[in-house]
C-alpha cells in the first residue's frame, strides 16, 4: 500500500459495521480517528474523557473484524484536560 505511487483515499469508519462496509465496497484499507470514534458515542466527543485505553480498544474491535488494514489516529482524549494528571 505504501509503496504504490499516488495518492490513496480511504473511507473514515468509527464501528465494525462501517469497517465490514468499506471492505464490501472494495476499499484497500480503512481510517479511524479520534474525533470520528468519539463522535459516534452519547456524550459530547471533545470535551477530553476519550481515553488512550478507549481509542487503543475501539481500533483493536475494529482491525480484528475486517482484513482490511487500518490507520487509526488518537487525536482526541488523551491529553486532554480530564485525561492528565494532576
Amino acid at each position: 500500500m505504501l509503496e504504490q505511487p499516488g495518492i490513496k483515499a480511504a473511507p473514515g469508519v468509527y464501528d465494525c459495521i462501517g469497517a465490514m462496509a468499506a471492505e464490501r465496497a472494495g476499499f484497500d484499507y480503512i481510517f479511524s480517528r479520534g474525533f470520528g470514534l468519539a463522535a459516534s458515542l452519547p456524550w459530547r466527543p471533545d470535551f477530553g474523557y476519550w481515553t488512550a485505553r478507549a481509542m487503543i480498544d475501539a481500533a483493536l474491535r475494529i482491525a480484528g473484524n475486517v482484513p482490511l488494514p487500518l490507520v487509526a489516529a488518537s487525536d482526541t482524549g488523551p491529553g486532554a484536560p480530564p485525561n492528565r494528571p494532576v
